[in-house]
């Protein structure tokens, strides 16, 4: 058996004799159409990549790349592929920069420089982007969630998830037989199962009033 590998294309041959296999494999490579680099584009490096990595790639991730091609760093594709450089294409990332989202500018590039190694390995691609900055998000108080609970028909879930252990799902099971007589203990009953048979179990849990 012998394999064929041109333009991230692999192709296989099988025969009686390796001198059979390697005769079939020397005809495929001569009948390829192999891509004139100096008269291609960014453009048509970017889609002939597409093209050539059909078979290798999910269609998930071709869809994805054919969105990337026909709606982010256009502003390149006109221009040569063998007299780009790293200033054009820092030109080009900071303007999609200045119109959509980070991570879809680094989906973007992680294409381009897939056709570049592909099409003109001998380009050393430099970008600098921005910093990945944290998102942290403003959780209220307990004080402000308390007052903003107060009067409404589970305050009293609020109040016992704030100053107990207890999770969502052991409140939404709560019963009145729950409470003790006097008031001041809240039995948790939690359902086990031992030897395909059910059980009840109590713990004592203490609560202000």
């Amino acid at each position: 058996m012998c394999c064929v590998h041109t333009g991230g294309i692999y192709k296989r041959f099988t025969a009686k004799t390796r001198e059979a296999c390697e005769a079939l494999a020397n005809s495929y490579k001569k009948s390829l159409k192999v891509p004139d680099t100096a008269k291609m584009t960014i453009g048509d490096a970017v889609e002939s990549y597409i093209k050539a990595s059909e078979m290798s790639l999910k269609p998930s991730t071709l869809a994805s790349y054919e969105n990337i091609r026909k709606n982010y760093l256009k502003s390149l594709y006109p221009l040569p592929l063998l007299s780009v450089d790293n200033c054009q294409i820092q030109k080009a990332v900071n303007f999609e920069l200045s119109c959509h989202a980070r991570h879809t500018v680094v989906n973007s590039l992680s294409l381009l420089r897939a056709a570049l190694e592909m099409f003109h390995p001998d380009f050393c691609l430099k970008v600098k982007l921005p910093k990945n900055q944290l998102k942290y998000k403003d959780f209220p108080t307990p004080e402000a969630v308390l007052q903003a609970m107060k009067g409404t028909e589970i305050e009293a879930a609020v109040l016992l998830s704030v100053w107990s252990t207890l999770r969502l799902g052991e409140i939404e099971g709560l019963q009145w037989k729950d409470i003790a007589a006097d008031g001041t203990c809240l039995l948790q009953r939690q359902r086990t199962t031992v030897y395909n048979r059910e059980k009840n179990a109590m713990n004592l849990l203490s609560v202000s009033h």
